[in-house]
């Protein structure tokens, strides 16, 4: 048994969720969206929130660590799961700290889901008394799915519980989680990070963050969106309109949209591909703030977008949650 150090773009890692992992000096920063082709400041600190980015081993060590740099003065935990269960959630504070997990000693998939909100680096990763490491398998399809803060889900409980992260999970699904807060407004360099992936589903839930900034009006939100499916016209793409948002439903944007009004324009500009009602996905009472959704809301999304996401892939729910 001994002691190893690994950078975190070694090749006995295996990462998912991220489009560029970019050294710093000792630091490595995931990125989901490529940095020199990002439009506004705001998105580009948001593309540097891990959400949904994860790094994975099959190990058989006893111990792991791996320092964090919080770069934010808010951020969500990380999460460790082992063979598919959570394991250790640790709170991520500005600044250096270190991660530290107690491992089984024997073969074990190790999943390491980094903040889903926070910017967050990360250093060289330690594993002790272990006799062999290796990337992960990661073979089942892969999903993309952009959208807000809904999809980002600031107001869960660790990074795994995320609804896109439940879904991913119980299916085997590869996940690229896009969801960015506050700045879902069919940005190009998304439509085509997502075609330079081809991934085998994408999910766009547009709507919520255009009615708030008022960033479309009634004369170019179609056309807009037409152009964003346009780039992904060879991907299975599934359009979300604005789930139930009570604290929002009845206000007139400065360009004279309810939010009813978006929704029938995204479905309308949508019409080529499969659209889902987002107001089917979410309960009233589960909407904690007037707009976002708390740990139940965002499980109940998971459990009734699940079945309709399976059936755009053409599979059968899992039976158990799966690596």
């Amino acid at each position: 048994m001994r002691e190893v150090w690994l950078d975190p773009d070694d090749a006995q890692l295996s990462w998912d969720g991220l489009v560029e992992l970019r050294r710093a000096g000792e630091w490595w920063q995931p990125w989901r969206l490529p940095p020199g082709r990002i439009p506004t400041g705001r998105l580009a600190e948001l593309a540097r929130m891990p959400a949904g980015v994860r790094v994975g081993m099959r190990t058989d060590a006893r111990l792991l660590s791996m320092p964090l740099f919080g770069d934010a003065d808010y951020s969500s935990p990380v999460d460790v799961l082992v063979d598919s269960q959570l394991a250790h959630r640790m709170a991520v504070k500005p600044g250096e700290q270190v991660l530290t997990v107690a491992l089984p000693g024997q073969p074990a998939n190790v999943d390491v889901w980094l903040p889903n909100y926070g910017r967050t680096k990360v250093g060289r990763l330690r594993l002790a008394a272990h006799s062999m490491v290796r990337p992960m398998s990661r073979t089942g399809p892969h999903w993309m799915a952009y959208g807000s803060a809904i999809t980002q889900c600031r107001l869960v409980d660790g990074p795994s519980q995320t609804w896109t992260a439940e879904v991913a999970r119980r299916h085997g699904w590869r996940l690229t989680c896009l969801g960015f807060s506050g700045e879902c407004h069919l940005d190009p360099v998304v439509a085509h990070t997502i075609r330079e992936q081809h991934p085998d589903l994408v999910t766009l839930g547009v709507g919520l963050d255009i009615h708030h900034a008022a960033s479309f009006s009634r004369r170019t939100l179609g056309p807009a969106l037409e152009a964003f499916l346009d780039v992904l016209a060879d991907q299975p793409v599934v359009v979300i309109t604005p789930p139930l948002a009570p604290a929002r439903e009845q206000e007139v944007n400065s360009v004279g949209l309810t939010l009813g009004d978006i929704r029938h324009l995204v479905a309308d500009a949508a019409r080529g591909v499969s659209v889902i009602d987002g107001r089917d996905l979410v309960y009233a009472d589960l909407v904690v703030d007037g707009l976002h959704l708390g740990p139940d809301g965002y499980q109940s999304l998971a459990e009734r977008i699940s079945p309709l996401l399976t059936a755009e892939l053409g599979q059968k729910p899992a039976a158990a949650y799966s690596a």
